[in-house]
């Protein structure tokens, strides 16, 4: 079987053009690996990375993320590391998160059972409402969420995590997926004196 390669005059430019953005991409994408992207986070309890709750009430869990690089969104999802406890995430107030979409409610419900966790509930993030409305490098306040204390919680200690939790890197035009890291929130569930 004979095939022929007919490069015309009209074709070859093209080709050389296609050939250039694909360099540029690479090279994008390696300079947005090597300039050591991060994303690290914080789950805490009014400023504390413990609380102590009874079954049946509810706490609020602050997640702040920091950044090196510009970001189009955001990806985060919840797990507890506990098989015994539940608890579920009952509203995220996201009035702080600069990439909440404008028509999005600030405080937002959370329906059961996507913020169960038992043991991984999500995906909680956002991405920017217009593209190209990049949050910079720094410093925020994604969510504040309120999580519920079933009654059925043994009392214990329990532990809530991110999980699978990622950002978009946009550096030099990429498109590129940053794990996020926290530390856990400790929970610890007692169950009042009778």
């Amino acid at each position: 079987m004979n095939s022929e390669m007919k490069l015309t005059v009209g074709k070859l430019p093209r080709m050389l053009l296609g050939g250039v953005l694909m360099m540029c991409l690479l090279v994008a994408s390696v300079s947005a690996q090597k300039q050591g992207s991060t994303a690290i986070g914080s789950l805490t309890s009014s400023g504390s990375s413990t609380i102590t709750v009874n079954p049946g009430k509810r706490f609020q869990l602050t997640f702040m993320v920091t950044t090196n690089f510009p970001s189009a969104g955001l990806t985060y999802f919840l797990r507890n590391t506990n098989a015994g406890g539940f608890f579920r995430v009952v509203a995220i107030d996201e009035s702080m998160w600069p990439l909440t979409p404008p028509f999005a409610a600030a405080v937002r419900p959370v329906p059961p059972p996507l913020g169960d966790l038992r043991p991984s509930a999500g995906d909680f993030g956002s991405a920017g409402g217009e593209l190209p409305s990049f949050l910079p490098p720094g410093a925020y306040t994604v969510g504040i969420l309120l999580i519920e204390v079933l009654p059925q919680t043994a009392a214990g200690q329990y532990t809530i995590a991110l999980d699978r939790s990622v950002m978009t890197d946009r550096t030099g035009g990429g498109f590129y997926d940053v794990p996020v890291s926290a530390g856990p929130l400790t929970v610890n569930v007692v169950r009042p004196a009778k």
